[in-house]
């Protein structure tokens, strides 16, 4: 997002969403290991001292599904970008 100076790139195919910390598009293995791995750790540590449990990888998928309610999805895009903002 550039509101806090962090450069990410999302691919999504139907429910599955996939989330790196890079400047451009990753369509294949050699660019997602190209990635900040450090960033997605801190993201992911971040996430989950919030209370939200994210892939522990950047090499997994995220799911969404209709239990998850408008409700919740608001509240995790809040507490990612409180995650983001704070990201040193």
């Amino acid at each position: 997002t550039g509101r806090y100076n962090i450069q990410a790139s999302f691919n999504r195919v139907g429910s599955m969403v996939g989330m790196f910390f890079a400047d451009t598009k990753v369509c294949d293995f050699d660019g997602a290991v190209s990635c900040d791995l450090v960033m997605f750790k801190k993201f992911f540590r971040g996430m989950l001292d919030a209370g939200v449990y994210i892939s522990p990888s950047q090499f997994e998928s995220w799911f969404v599904s209709t239990s998850h309610t408008d409700q919740v999805i608001n509240e995790t895009l809040q507490k990612a970008e409180t995650v983001l903002k704070n990201i040193k």
